[in-house]
């Protein structure tokens, strides 16, 4: 039996801000330990580990930049944070990212058009034959939105809002509004 990948959010981006930040500066709005890195390690893991459980056993999975990069159609090329292949054909490729206040509108859009992006890259490089002919591989794009106050309550905008889009809140936007035209 295998010891279950420990998942943490936030204190590796947390702890290196700590390291580049000068003494008596302050970084706004904790931009630092977002950009930092390493915040979702555990989340990354922990997919990596699911995978392997009900992947084949010559399973290849490269996490955090090792054999991670793929080929784009629109962009030569895109790092992912997960990646699985199988005899040499990708079988998923797994983004993760994170979304914190407290400017989660600005922040829900950029993620949305984020994925939105990187899925029509992905799909149409995919039907160019960038990873072999006949390859359908998984495509993943997980945003893991901070539980508070702010993330819960109704998306405002003082323009008229699609139809399709109601007055949901953040979290909800993201996980139907953003995903569910995703390709």
């Amino acid at each position: 039996m295998s010891a279950k990948p420990s998942v943490t959010f936030g204190t590796p981006g947390a702890e290196r801000l700590k390291r580049r930040q000068p003494k008596g500066s302050i970084e706004q709005r904790n931009r630092g330990g977002a950009t930092a890195g390493k915040n979702l390690d555990g989340f990354a893991a922990l997919i990596a580990s699911e995978i392997e459980k009900v992947g084949p056993p010559d399973l290849e999975i490269h996490l955090f930049k090792q054999l991670v990069v793929l080929p784009g159609y629109f962009r030569p090329a895109k790092q992912w944070d997960v990646v699985a292949v199988y005899k040499s054909r990708l079988l998923a490729a797994i983004e993760l990212k994170s979304l914190g206040g407290p400017s989660y509108g600005n922040n829900a859009n950029n993620r949305c058009e984020e994925a939105l992006g990187c899925g029509v890259d992905f799909r149409t490089a995919q039907r160019e034959g960038a990873f072999g002919v006949g390859a359908a591989p998984f495509l993943g794009f997980m945003i893991l939105v901070q539980d508070d106050t702010k993330s819960s309550l109704n998306w405002k905008s003082p323009h008229a809002i699609p139809p399709r889009l109601p007055m949901w809140s953040f979290t909800i936007w993201i996980a139907t509004g953003c995903f569910s035209s995703t390709p």
